[in-house]
């Protein structure tokens, strides 16, 4: 499995665990994930939905890279501030 597809995979992974709603909420075009060698790097629209999902999804993440990749990834933050809700979730 490409980067790509591995991203796709824990996006649909992290939908079912969540619910739809609360997943478009919170991972829809707003925040972007992208799987680097050193982690996993989830960029979001602002400084609130950073806070926000680091505070009340981390879990989730690291329990669903942890699964679909086969280990431990280490989780990067940061804001980018031309993420919209228009913006695609996959890089």
């Amino acid at each position: 499995m490409d980067d790509m597809e591995i991203v796709s995979a824990l996006l649909a992974n992290l939908a079912e665990r969540l619910g739809r709603e609360r997943y478009e909420m919170w991972f829809g075009g707003q925040t972007r994930l992208t799987l680097r060698p050193q982690g996993l790097l989830v960029e979001t629209a602002g400084r609130f939905y950073q806070d926000w999902i680091r505070n009340n999804f981390r879990r989730d993440l690291e329990e669903v890279v942890t699964a679909v990749v086969g280990r431990t990834v280490p989780l990067e933050f940061a804001v980018d501030a031309s993420l919209t809700v228009a913006d695609v979730a996959v890089t």
